[in-house]
């Protein structure tokens, strides 16, 4: 690992010599399109300066940087560049092919095991939105903003500009998760949605050379790498579709409690111990909010999810509470986009919210440890066997 820390010392006091990099990184509120064009006249430069190919396309996804404040932002540069300059043993890559041999790997054999009917999306759906990504891509931005100004409205009339991004995370070569995210933009907001988070180490001890990596503190490392990546499109397209600033990452994730209290908490509805996964979700940074959130049905046959918690990742300090319409607006924009919002139970989280604005009060975001989940459910957690293993 002294390889590694020396190496990104001497990457960081390569790009200290440049004006652009120096700007973006001092700045109270940095300028990710000047960093953009500040970057590509010295491509050249560093290359000769021993950044290879690999590591020049890296740098465009630092404009992630821009969601930390000021005094942070060094010090989650060192770290990103340390999981990224680990590439060695850990890739993260960007789906661009939906016949992609890693996304069906992926999806047989990890994410089809991890969530259940009623929480998952379909390989075919995830194909589909890949292939949009595709072609949008060589879409004109007049017609691009024709089709989402034609086609995505929320709730409040506001023209919506979708963007999925589909992730898929190696050790070595070996498929062990991935990310589903979306970023979603309106005149107004500009936030991020992830769909599925999932790092799974458990299957490398069946490999000899890779069964050093099934450990707790790879699971960290690679989630961390793996959410900084995500991060990068959330930042882009708030530019790109407003030239403004990503407020958060809107997320689910399993409530023990509710489980336990509703006899729902074993393998047939989770498939990982769901207080652990609230505690990697709590050390990347993601708080959760104090709102009795319910996860609408992904289809008409199937029932909404009533056991789990709406998590935020706010990209700028917010304290502990959150401003309770801003919350409405990106949650209700966010539904407004697979779900019906005068059905319950969007209908009632909306009367529910409208009731906390009336009375001019904020949301909570709570910590982990201010969840206050009984030990004896946390004893319940650790009998239980399984099928992903923390």
């Amino acid at each position: 690992m002294d390889y590694i820390g020396d190496l990104v010392k001497r990457k960081i006091d390569i790009l200290r010599g440049y004006w652009f990099f120096n700007e973006f990184m001092d700045a109270d509120l940095p300028n990710r399109k000047v960093f953009l064009e500040g970057l590509m006249p010295f491509l050249g430069d560093l290359r000769n300066r021993g950044f290879n190919k690999r590591e020049l396309k890296m740098l465009e996804h630092l404009s992630f940087l821009s969601t930390y404040p000021k005094e942070k932002r060094s010090f989650a540069l060192q770290r990103w560049l340390t999981a990224e300059l680990t590439s060695e043993f850990m890739s993260i890559k960007l789906v661009k092919n939906p016949l992609d041999k890693d996304l069906r790997k992926f999806y047989n054999e990890i994410y089809k095991d991890v969530f259940s009917e009623d929480e998952r999306e379909s390989l075919t759906k995830l194909r589909v939105w890949i292939l949009g990504e595709a072609c949008a891509k060589w879409i004109p931005r007049r017609l691009d903003d024709w089709w989402d100004s034609k086609y995505y409205r929320n709730f409040y009339g506001e023209v919506v500009h979708p963007r999925s991004y589909v992730l898929i995370a190696k050790i070595k070569g070996v498929v062990v998760g991935g990310a589903f995210v979306n970023t979603l933009t309106t005149d107004k907001i500009s936030f991020m949605t992830i769909d599925f988070f999932l790092i799974t180490l458990q299957h490398l001890s069946e490999i000899e050379e890779l069964k050093e990596f099934n450990s707790g503190e790879y699971k960290v490392k690679l989630s961390i790498a793996l959410f900084e990546r995500c991060k990068h499109y959330a930042v882009k397209d708030a530019v790109r579709f407003g030239d403004k600033r990503p407020l958060f990452l809107l997320g689910e994730a399993n409530d023990p409690v509710k489980m336990y209290n509703k006899g729902k908490l074993n393998r047939e509805h989770d498939t990982e111990n769901p207080v652990l996964r609230l505690r990697l979700y709590s050390i990347i940074g993601f708080r959760f909010l104090d709102f009795p959130y319910i996860s609408p049905p992904m289809g008409g046959d199937l029932e909404p999810l009533d056991y789990q918690y709406s998590i935020i990742y706010p990209f700028s300090p917010v304290g502990s509470e959150l401003d309770t319409q801003l919350y409405k607006h990106a949650l209700v924009t966010y539904l407004s986009m697979w779900a019906d919002v005068a059905k319950q139970p969007v209908k009632g989280m909306i009367d529910n919210l409208d009731n906390l604005i009336r009375q001019r009060k904020m949301i909570k975001l709570l910590n982990f440890k201010e969840l206050g989940i009984p030990q004896e459910i946390i004893n319940a957690c650790r009998q239980i066997k399984w099928k992903i293993k923390d």
